[in-house]
């Protein structure tokens, strides 16, 4: 297990982590494909990984949080998906044409989700929410979309406005500021819904992240879901459900299934492709047949893409929704994300520390600061605004990185997701971890006791 600090004085720990950063230097900015990767003073490099577990550059070992962005419920290098795969790249891995696979990996997710009537599928689930826009916008002929504070929709042009404050304009160069006048944001509370629908009458859709803001770091307010539904429907306005992170992790047919909450359209990603690039928009038919080329033209919504539903992505899909239609692994993904939120904030009551562990299914999220009583661990979280996001940086970066000293990684934030492969051993292990930390961040003043 990795014992040291990633900083100057232990840069011998990640050495050939180091390395690599540099030479990424050399040609992607900032050394980076993804903004969310950034690390002071340096990115860890990942080669290898299996069930619960991940190896860096230099061969430390991890337990994962991180589970592939949420794509691993069944864990790194599950075996049926794994000899899928291998059997499928005997065959073809890519043809640029239709091909059997795609029609076997859509009739799996039509058994399992909800208002499956049609479908296309992706290459990312941003490739998919941006589809589900433009279907929206084209089947209500009407231009603009309703989203809520600091949901992740992606890193398309459309779904920046209002992912971060201030919520009316577009963060980051790049967007053009005509963008943020085809966008409404909002807080999630009904009255506001209502009277933003009923103020602007060119609504297309309203699109919400189905767990709350960044796969419920921010939980929906109880019984918002239900109500979204009924309002929308009264105002006919298309209810567009984000289950990138949470389809087939919730209940083998998402949000959509355990709360019940019938939407138009519903974007999946992560685990519909078994950890390969690839997701799909699913929706009722009456609104998906404008893809279909309408008689009126000026309704055919154009999709393309070289890669979609591509054999090698379709073979991890079938075989991943296969093993997950039971609900058996999310069970067991569920009951161990549960007990290590249990065990941590046991932790924290002990070490009276301020702050506690909450999250739905299998995901976890640490807030540090003066957490009002709760009935039980697996209570929502007590506020639903969406500041609670703003957390100074530098204070999530820190905890992430002493943590990944001692052998975790949780995903970028203070938060993470089990799979069906994590165990006992690895709650014991996290749970130690944590401990080992605690001093060190009081000595830095990231986290303080109880008062």
């Amino acid at each position: 297990m990795v014992t040291g600090v990633r900083t100057d004085a232990s840069e011998a720990t990640w050495t050939a982590s180091k390395n690599l950063h540099a030479r990424a230097r050399t040609m992607f900015p900032g050394g980076l494909l993804h903004a969310i990767r950034k690390a002071d003073p340096f990115p860890l490099y990942f080669k290898s990984g299996r069930g619960s577990k991940k190896w860096d550059a230099d061969g430390n070992e991890f337990i994962d949080y991180q589970v592939g962005s949420g794509a691993f419920l069944l864990g790194h290098q599950h075996p049926a998906v794994l000899q899928a795969m291998q059997d499928q790249l005997h065959t073809t891995y890519h043809m640029g044409r239709g091909h059997p696979l795609e029609l076997e990996w859509g009739e799996r997710v039509q058994r399992i989700v909800p208002n499956a009537d049609l479908m296309r599928f992706t290459n990312s689930g941003t490739e998919a929410i941006l589809l589900a826009m433009r279907v929206a916008r084209a089947h209500t002929r009407r231009t603009k979309i309703l989203r809520f504070f600091a949901h992740y929709h992606g890193w398309q042009d459309y779904a920046m406005v209002g992912a971060s404050a201030p919520y009316d304009t577009p963060p980051g160069g790049g967007v053009p500021d005509q963008i943020a006048a085809l966008m409404v944001a909002s807080p999630t509370d009904d009255l506001t819904v209502r009277r933003l629908l009923r103020e602007t009458n060119d609504i297309a859709a309203v699109i919400v992240e189905a767990s709350g803001a960044s796969y419920g770091q921010v939980p929906l307010p109880p019984g918002f879901l239900t109500s979204l539904r009924e309002i929308t429907a009264a105002q006919g306005v298309l209810l567009i459900l984000d289950e990138t992170i949470t389809g087939f992790r919730w209940a083998p047919g998402g949000v959509q299934q355990t709360a019940g909450v019938d939407a138009d359209l519903v974007t999946l990603g992560k685990i519909v492709s078994g950890g390969m690039p690839g997701a799909v928009l699913v929706g009722k038919e009456s609104v998906m047949q404008v893809l279909d080329a309408p008689l009126d033209p000026r309704q055919h919504v154009i999709h393309g893409g070289t890669f979609n539903a591509n054999p090698l992505a379709a073979a991890a899909g079938i075989a991943t929704l296969d093993i997950v239609a039971d609900g058996e692994p999310q069970k067991q993904a569920d009951a161990i994300a549960a007990t290590l939120r249990g065990s941590l904030n046991e932790l924290f009551q002990k070490e009276r520390i301020a702050g506690c562990v909450y999250g739905e299914s299998s995901t976890f999220h640490t807030f540090f600061g003066n957490c009002p009583p709760r009935e039980a661990d697996d209570d929502p979280m007590w506020t639903y605004d969406p500041q609670i996001l703003s957390a100074p940086a530098d204070r999530a970066n820190t905890v992430h990185k002493v943590l990944q000293a001692h052998g975790v990684d949780l995903m970028s934030s203070m938060s993470g997701m089990t799979s069906c492969e994590h165990s006992d051993a690895d709650i014991e292990r996290t749970v130690d971890a944590y401990a080992a930390v605690i001093p060190d961040l009081l000595e830095r003043g990231v986290i303080q006791r109880r008062t």
